[in-house]
């Protein structure tokens, strides 16, 4: 399983697929509060949305990349939506079957650091607007 570094940022298709570089990914973060990220796979990413939603997939690869290669993923709406609704007590519930998921198999993930990871996801999930989305990049940097 491929664990990189992902950024997620709240912006406009048009506005990601001018980002080229680190640099370009930073500045639109540093726009948004709270800033997320950590180390994470695609694959422990669709075990959440199964969790929220019942079903797997829930990123999307999209045709924007930065130049070294890492690319950008589209989440779902759906699951934006779920998670931004989700009440705290729920949000860190999710975190027990989450880090039981393949995802984080063979991985010494702590549940607290992904009940974390829920309720800074559902407070910039809060701050979607109808033409953002919610994008994540997989850095290959690190």
């Amino acid at each position: 399983m491929s664990t990189n570094f992902a950024y997620f940022l709240l912006g406009e298709e048009a506005e990601v697929s001018l980002m080229k570089s680190m640099d370009d990914v930073w500045r639109s973060i540093e726009r948004i509060e709270p800033m997320l990220g950590g180390y994470i796979s695609l694959e422990a990413m669709n075990s959440l949305a199964q969790i929220f939603l019942g079903k797997k997939a829930v990123l999307v690869l999209t045709d924007h990349a930065l130049a070294d290669g890492s690319c950008f993923y589209r989440a779902s709406r759906k699951l934006c939506e779920k998670v931004a609704s989700a009440e705290h007590e729920d949000l860190l519930a999710a975190s027990v079957p989450w880090s039981e998921s393949k995802g984080w198999k063979d991985t010494d993930v702590n549940r607290m650091d992904l009940a974390g990871f829920l309720l800074e996801m559902a407070a910039l999930c809060k701050q979607l607007e109808n033409n953002y989305s919610l994008f994540v990049l997989f850095s290959k940097e690190g």
